[in-house]
């Protein structure tokens, strides 16, 4: 099963072929694909590809591990779990400049908060630039590759 760019292994599409789960599988496919086949990932570039192909290796990976009697009893509901999942699973990582903003600057509990006892974005995100002033050399070298004072970002400076 292909939607545009993500490519469905074989064992999960047969599983879901003819059934309600395959609308739902298709849905998230259609509502998602756009995201992934531009894999405009602008932060943490350097970590995996987050783009159709890491989706399917993903995919590909989960079945490898499944043995020959749990691939028997897989069902079509586990195969559209187990899609739609891996299409959420680093969603956040597709996260652009301007959202990432209003995420850190809102006032807002995020949903599910009240449920968590989270803390708003704006708060973690001030935790965080104070965390950062507190490093020692050492770990900002660990971290950075260099002992430098980090700055924050301007959040009012997107370009930058």
């Amino acid at each position: 099963m292909v939607m545009r760019s993500i490519d469905i292994p074989s064992f999960y599409a047969d599983k879901l072929a003819d059934t309600e789960e395959l609308l739902l599988v298709q849905q998230y496919l259609s509502t998602f694909d756009e995201w992934y086949q531009l894999n405009d990932i602008v932060f943490f570039r350097e970590y995996t590809d987050h783009g159709p192909r890491h989706i399917k290796e993903v995919l590909h990976t989960a079945e490898q591990l499944l043995t020959e009697e749990s691939k028997y009893k897989f069902s079509a509901a586990d195969s559209a779990l187990l899609i739609c999942s891996t299409l959420l699973h680093d969603f956040a990582m597709h996260l652009q400049e301007e959202s990432f903003i209003s995420l850190v600057k809102s006032e807002h509990n995020p949903s599910g908060a009240n449920d968590f006892g989270d803390k708003r974005w704006s708060i973690l995100w001030k935790d965080y630039i104070s965390e950062i002033y507190r490093l020692s050399d050492s770990a900002r070298i660990n971290l950075f590759g260099s002992s430098d004072a980090i700055e924050p970002p301007d959040l009012n400076d997107i370009e930058n």
